[in-house]
């Protein structure tokens, strides 16, 4: 489910409020960055679970096909992971990273201790995707 200008206006502010010792933009910047990544990481949770958009005939190089799109979805989903840490860490923001698509992919720990997920403050808080 795509989150709505509400959900990402409202995680923005959210995020800024949580660092009130940085400068705005780079906030915001941070902030705009996770919501790019945590939706990206969200599309490939559905792509997992759904599999190929579509199967190429029976064929000898099914099989080669198959595994040519997984691992074009491993390499991808762990790049975007390796980015959301990395982004995380440059803030000294705990995350959580998870593969159900029915639920936030993505969640921080904010130091606040702010959270929207049923966890509680264990979860955190998911960021929209």
């Amino acid at each position: 489910m795509a989150a709505s200008h509400k959900d990402r206006v409202e995680f923005i502010t959210l995020f800024r409020d949580e660092y009130p010792e940085r400068s705005r933009e780079d906030c915001i910047k941070a902030a705009g960055k996770l919501l790019r990544l945590a939706a990206t990481h969200g599309r490939l949770a559905v792509d997992e679970c759904n599999g190929p958009a579509w199967t190429p005939a029976r064929t000898a190089d099914e099989s080669l096909w198959r595994w040519t799109w997984d691992t074009w979805l491993a390499r991808r989903t762990r790049d975007t992971e390796q980015k959301i840490t990395r982004l995380c860490a440059e803030w000294g923001l705990p995350v959580l990273l998870g593969g159900d698509p029915r639920g936030y992919t993505v969640k921080v720990k904010f130091s606040s201790g702010l959270y929207n997920t049923l966890g509680g403050k264990s979860e955190g808080y998911g960021v929209p995707q």
